[in-house]
């Protein structure tokens, strides 16, 4: 099976390098292009249906995305973005000046760091792993997509491709592309990964 990950669509916020958490926020002036531009990325994986978190953001892209495509989309709660509680809105260099232990922690170990006011990331990647795996199993289609917001689709990447591709706070650094993997379902662990 083909699991293909989209990022939600892209904010102001995004581009500045801030987390988005569950802030909902306008999407970006060039929001129709960068979808269509997705789209087209995405067409040739032969994606059936299109889930995504129930997030404005979201839903948005994935709803544009499925509309081009011509395929089905629907909502999927366990995708949800990670609540980020203190941090929702600050960079990087903010996080690591206000909260310098929990900004090394995230580099070291993310899945022990519980951002103040917000979700544990090992919850957060428990949620998401049983959602995605779940998923899978039920689709009867070749190729599924996943929509969801930054950190969101940072962890389901490292539960599906393991720290070799890097680390969740990596990750979440990685551009806003989609990313291709192949599944073997047994296992629940990619076959090959690949950024479109």
């Amino acid at each position: 099976m083909k699991l293909v990950l989209i990022p939600c669509a892209p904010t102001q916020w995004r581009r500045a390098g801030r987390l988005l958490g569950r802030a909902e926020l306008p999407p970006s002036d060039d929001v129709d292009r960068a979808l269509a531009e997705t789209a087209e990325r995405v067409r040739p994986h032969g994606v059936a249906r299109i889930l995504h978190a129930p997030d404005g953001l979201s839903t948005a892209a994935a709803r544009r995305i499925a509309r081009s495509l011509g395929v089905p989309a629907r909502r999927m709660p366990a995708l949800e973005e990670v609540d980020l509680g203190l941090w929702t809105g600050l960079t990087a260099e903010q996080l690591a000046q206000r909260f310098p232990s929990a900004q090394h922690e995230l580099c070291e170990s993310p899945l022990n760091v519980t951002p103040p006011d917000g979700e544990p990331l090992r919850s957060a990647l428990n949620r998401l792993r049983a959602g995605v795996q779940r998923s899978v199993k039920r689709s009867s289609h070749p190729a599924l997509a996943l929509v969801t917001r930054p950190l969101a689709l940072a962890l389901i990447r490292t539960v599906l491709e393991g720290p070799e591709g890097g680390g969740v706070w990596q990750r979440l650094g990685d551009p806003d592309e989609p990313v291709a993997l192949e599944l073997d379902e047994a296992r629940f662990v990619p076959t090959r990964a690949r950024i479109l």
